[in-house]
Order: structure tokens, then sequence, then C-alpha cells
């Protein structure tokens, strides 16, 4: 998130690459709708994107960024 906060374009295609598939898994497990679960996938990667200004590594990125989709779950 640093780098990307630097405006590291490759460190968010990175960070896309590692996460992706377990943001539309876990999304898809709570909506059992993949294209619901792709939709939440692209806005969990745009509030990070939106957020790597104010982020601050309090806990883990992953458990931060599961936090994210799974609100991102409850409010469709």
């Amino acid at each position: 998130m640093g780098r990307i906060k630097k405006g590291d374009s490759k460190a968010f295609e990175l960070l896309l690459a590692r996460h992706q598939r377990s943001v539309y898994n876990i999304a898809l497990r709570f909506l059992n709708d993949a294209a619901e679960a792709e939709d939440i996938t692209q806005e969990a990667f745009i509030r990070v994107y939106k957020a790597a200004q104010t982020y601050t590594p309090d806990a883990k990125f992953s458990t931060w960024l599961y936090t994210i989709v799974k609100n991102l779950c409850f409010n469709v």
C-alpha cells in the first residue's frame, strides 16, 4: 500500500493479482451470485485504491481487504 500511495501503478497491479481470486471467492460465498461477486470484487479494489492515501497498517492488509468485501456484501 505504501508504494500505491506513492503512485506506483505496478504495485496496485501486483496487489490485484495477488488478492483478486480470493476476494471474488469470498464474495461468491456470501452472495451465491457470480455477477454480483464480480461487481463486489471490482468495487472492493476501487475502494482499496481510493483509500491508499489514508491507509494505516493497523492489521494485516488481507484482514482489512476482506472486511471491505464483507461489508460490501452485507450492503447488497
